[in-house]
């Protein structure tokens, strides 16, 4: 009796499975990404690098996202970090959302491993955002969008990347389901999400926007169909 059991039971969490693939839609940022011709539009995609008195950007999309946290012998003295907003009007509200993932692809990492996570920020910030103001003219609460006002202060989708060159040029994932759910479902605005390090000395540069023409930056969400 056991026998035949087993093989039923199989079936059906084979058939279960099947469906709940079957089940699924993708949504993927920018519309029309690519990864084996990744030279595409960006429209309704925003990246700014904010760094202790520099501000590298391009029509307001930065050529990369720098992440350093100083010290440790780091000869980089100036903390980086980056901020990323799609445009997520087109998924109806209605939409449930059972994952969200950020791709970015690293091109340089020096110092030891680092570890870094994206936060979801709380003002409306513009291409203009700097260290000290998030559109050019109202500054931050803390210098760098560092505030309890100016991001949520638990981190999403943390992630290592270790040191040297076998991971280098190599995609990583952060999982950014939560703060995605919230945007699609209505529940907070959607000001994107913000990099972040929390390791001293750590220094890791993602290629992430428009590189030599090219984009390194994907959002996909994952939802039932």
């Amino acid at each position: 009796m056991k026998l035949k059991i087993f093989p039923l039971l199989l079936v059906v969490v084979l058939a279960v499975l099947t469906q709940s693939a079957a089940g699924a839609k993708n949504f993927v940022f920018p519309k029309n990404f690519d990864a084996a011709n990744p030279k595409q539009d960006l429209t309704g995609v925003k990246m700014v690098q904010v760094t202790v008195g520099d501000v590298k950007t391009t029509n307001g999309v930065t050529t990369r996202i720098l992440i350093h946290h100083p010290g440790n012998g780091s000869a980089m003295t100036e903390s980086a970090e980056g901020l990323i907003w799609f445009d997520l009007s087109s998924i109806p509200k209605e939409t449930k959302v059972t994952s969200a993932t950020l791709s970015l692809l690293c091109q340089v990492h020096y110092v030891g491993n680092t570890k870094i996570s994206m936060q979801r920020v709380l003002l409306p910030w513009t291409e203009k955002a700097n260290w000290e103001t998030y559109d050019g003219e109202n500054k931050w609460h803390k210098a760098g969008g560092n505030g309890k006002s100016d991001m949520d202060l638990t981190p999403e989708g943390s992630v290592e990347v270790p040191p040297g060159g076998a991971k280098m040029n190599t995609w990583y994932d952060f999982d950014v389901t939560r703060m995605v759910k919230m945007w699609v479902g209505g529940e907070a605005p959607n000001y994107g999400m913000k990099s972040k390090s929390t390791n001293t000395g750590s220094v890791c540069e993602f290629k992430s926007a428009v590189w030599s023409g090219t984009n390194f930056i994907k959002l996909t969400i994952t939802a039932e169909k």
